[in-house]
């Protein structure tokens, strides 16, 4: 499972595949422009990965799912085993994703 930008369509519209041996499989075409992915971790059984356009996507193995858009790039996604950690290109903010809820930390 991939992201790419397709440069020749869509210069800034990110695409997911599924490599499937000799073949590239499409499971989403991101739908919103600046989409480069930024992040990708590992949290609660799901692969979560940030876009640069602010947008945090879950996959489940079947499904994808966008569960937030935040106002500034998201550069780090890390994962334990009670929160997803979100950081910024441009904030000293930290989000806390526990499954349901974001929380938002002032790092200042």
């Amino acid at each position: 499972l991939f992201t790419y930008i397709n440069t020749d369509e869509y210069s800034d519209i990110g695409s997911v595949f599924r490599d499937v041996g000799n073949d590239l499989l499409l499971l989403l075409q991101l739908p919103n422009p600046n989409s480069k992915t930024t992040s990708l971790d590992l949290f609660d059984n799901k692969l979560y990965f940030g876009l640069s356009n602010g947008e945090l996507w879950a996959y489940d193995g079947n499904s994808f799912s966008l569960l937030n858009t935040f106002s500034n790039s998201i550069s780090d996604l890390t994962g334990d085993s009670v929160y997803l950690y979100i950081a910024f290109e441009t904030s000293s903010d930290v989000v806390l994703y526990n499954g349901s809820d974001f929380t938002t930390l002032s790092l200042e």
